[in-house]
Formats: C-alpha cells, sequence, structure tokens
C-alpha cells in the first residue's frame, strides 16, 4: 500500500471568512503530515486566511454547470434507488415522506459534484489520496457517493453537534446518517461523550473515534491582582452551550 500523501479536504467556509477556527488549527499541522492539501471550501466570502505553501484552495461550486434534475436521476437511477431505499429504512415513514423532496434534491447535487470531481482531479481513486470531510454534510454524503462508485479509495469525516445530536434537529432527523457512516472509513468525534452518543445508536459503532479539537496553547494571560479579574466565554449563545453554568459556578466562590 502506498503512504499517503496527498489531503483532499472539504470545509464549510475555511479559508474565507472567521469561522472554523479550529480547522485553521488543524490544517497547520496536517501541513506536517502531507506533501499537498487540497481544501474545497463549501461557500466563498470576501477574506480569505493565509495557509501553509504546501496548502491549495479550490472553489467549485462555481465552476460546476447546472445539471437537469432529470437526467440526473436518469444516468445514476440505480444509485438514487439504493440510497433512498437505505433512507426510508433509516427513518420513520412520514420523515421520510417529508423530506423527500429535499433529500433527493441534496442526493442530486452530491451526486453532480462526485461527477464534477472524479473528471477534474487526476487518478482520484489513488492509493495516496486522502478524501476527509469536516463536517456530515453534502460533502460528506459526495464522498460516500464516490467511494459507493469506487472512485476514491477511502474518506472520512467528522462530526460536531448539529451533525451529529438527533435531537438538535426537526423531527430528530439527520438525513443520510447511516449511508455516509455505511462508506466512511471513520467518523470522527470531537469528544468522548460525542462518541459514547453516536456509538449509541448502534449504527457502525466500530467506525466510531474521538478526535479532539482545540487551540495552539499560547499559556497564560497575564494576571495581575490588582486589576479586576475578568472571564471571558468564547461560545456562541444558544441553550446547548450552557453558558449559564459559568455564572451557577460563580456563585459558589
Amino acid at each position: 500500500m502506498k503512504k499517503v500523501t496527498k489531503l483532499y479536504l472539504f470545509t464549510a467556509v475555511y479559508p474565507f471568512g472567521s469561522d472554523e477556527v479550529f480547522t485553521e488549527q488543524e490544517v497547520q499541522v496536517l501541513s506536517n503530515y502531507f506533501e499537498e492539501i487540497h481544501i474545497f471550501p463549501g461557500k466563498k466570502e470576501n477574506t480569505v486566511r493565509t495557509f501553509p505553501t504546501n496548502v491549495q484552495c479550490h472553489f467549485v461550486s462555481e465552476e460546476i454547470p447546472q445539471r437537469n434534475a432529470m437526467r440526473v436521476v436518469c444516468s445514476n437511477l440505480f444509485l438514487v434507488l439504493k440510497v433512498l431505499i437505505v433512507e426510508f429504512f433509516s427513518c420513520r415513514p412520514l420523515v421520510f415522506i417529508k423530506y423527500f423532496k429535499s433529500n433527493l434534491s441534496q442526493l442530486l447535487k452530491a451526486i453532480s459534484l462526485a461527477d464534477y470531481l472524479a473528471e477534474n482531479i487526476r487518478e482520484i481513486s489513488s492509493e495516496e489520496k486522502l478524501f476527509y470531510s469536516y463536517w456530515m454534510n453534502n460533502w460528506a454524503l459526495m464522498c460516500a457517493v464516490m467511494k459507493y462508485r469506487k472512485k476514491i479509495n477511502r474518506f472520512i469525516f467528522r462530526v460536531h453537534g448539529y451533525d451529529l445530536y438527533d435531537y438538535l434537529r426537526p423531527d430528530n432527523y439527520i438525513p443520510f446518517k447511516k449511508f455516509n457512516m455505511k462508506m466512511s472509513a471513520s467518523v470522527y468525534t470531537a469528544c468522548k461523550a460525542a462518541a459514547d452518543y453516536l456509538r449509541g445508536r448502534k449504527v457502525f459503532p466500530e467506525k466510531v473515534k474521538t478526535s479532539c479539537l482545540g487551540v495552539f496553547d499560547n499559556g497564560l494571560n497575564p494576571y495581575n491582582p490588582i486589576e479586576k479579574f475578568t472571564l471571558v466565554s468564547c461560545s456562541s449563545l444558544n441553550i446547548y452551550k450552557r453558558v449559564d453554568k459559568i455564572i451557577e459556578v460563580l456563585k459558589h466562590i
């Protein structure tokens, strides 16, 4: 087996904008282990962050020509039926019907993306390439499609919150979870509790692994006991982040 030297990383926005700070840190580390890293962000913003010299950014959605949906279905009928059948048995019938149109649209988009990359990446199935989706989103589904077609040898993906916990989604439903996990080599969570939750869903639990997120340690902030002491949370303010617990803890200090 050849050494994996090229990483194809699919993100939500990085290296554009200011989100996915943890992705920025991880890419800096990964650049030491891969000769080439090719990043495919899901959307484009005005600002672009710097990245290591062996990293390249590709924005493909503007390059993909519009394709007729019926033509995509007809030319990929067995694949579409296969994925939708898996989806039917992975959720409640009423949920399957409710999300059928949006799921079909997402699947056809993933197939179009898979076709584009298969046509434009040289030796896409080479053993030296690893495909890595940072979220269980349309990129992960695209990689699953390519793996099903045997266009790529191996792909992995991460899960975080909205793409992991069913109860965070309407009708407790995350589309294409079973198909994505079936096609992937490994699924990575950011903490042990998340891994335990995902294994508890009993969908390919042997593929679930933990790889913690974080940022580089820059040491402690300077502390002067004379000055006012300030605590800062960098979390977004939603109920699931439990920022209010910080206040509850401070009551006891």
